[in-house]
């Protein structure tokens, strides 16, 4: 699954679903030591096909986010076995934004993936975790 998420062109088509369970923003990309987590319930599509990101409720009554991944910018292994992948991306309203995808090696806890978005007015960390765990 690690591979994958870095979304190359010569894949086949592929769809992978997680849940978000917890969300922070940063106001102007500053980050703080302990942000302050937002417990969350939502669901983000990865379609390698389309090369987007979509985050959505399960139910009708939520706000969709959507951003089209555009060019890899970086990917890369961690010593301790970790995944990152670096996106230049457009959100639904053409807003420039940088999207980042950390897989952690480690898949028996929790929380086994983080998104940041940084766009225009701020900073989105998404943590992520098997769809239905």
């Amino acid at each position: 699954m690690v591979i994958l998420l870095s979304l190359p062109s010569r894949l086949p088509a592929q769809v992978f679903r997680f849940s978000i369970f917890d969300y922070a923003f940063h106001k102007n990309g500053v980050t703080d030591d302990k942000p302050n987590w937002i417990k969350l319930d939502r669901v983000l599509t990865m379609d390698t096909a389309k090369k987007s990101l979509l985050i959505q409720c399960e139910v009708d009554s939520c706000e969709i986010s959507e951003y089209k991944l555009l060019k890899m910018t970086g990917n890369w292994s961690t010593v301790a076995g970790d995944s990152r992948s670096d996106y230049d991306g457009r959100d639904i309203l053409g807003h420039v934004c940088k999207v980042e995808i950390t897989v952690f090696h480690d898949h028996t806890k929790k929380h086994i993936a983080t998104l940041i978005i940084s766009s225009p007015d701020g900073l989105y960390v998404y943590r992520l975790r098997r769809l239905g765990g």
